[in-house]
């Protein structure tokens, strides 16, 4: 099987203005808050933040954590970051 190699470099182009073109400009900001993230809190709220965003129809999300020894869940992130309850 052979690959043409016009298709292959188009690829990432049209993956790379994808999230734009779904009204996703603030993936970009999540994507430099993950990178600069300092905690695992940080961290868990930039991570959820960018699969929220990239994932159409998403209204809300949580991250949760449960220690092996420990029976409640911690929650580490919510997106968006205030959710009203």
């Amino acid at each position: 099987m052979s690959v043409d190699p016009s298709q292959v470099a188009a690829a990432p182009s049209e993956a790379a203005s994808a999230p734009e073109a779904a009204g996703a400009p603030a993936t970009l900001g999540a994507w430099e808050d993950l990178l600069d993230a300092r905690d695992l809190e940080r961290f868990c709220a930039a991570w959820l933040a960018i699969e929220c965003e990239q994932i159409g129809g998403v209204r809300a999300g949580v991250l949760a954590w449960r220690r092996i020894d420990d029976d409640d869940p911690k929650t580490l992130a919510t997106w968006p970051a205030r959710v009203r309850r």
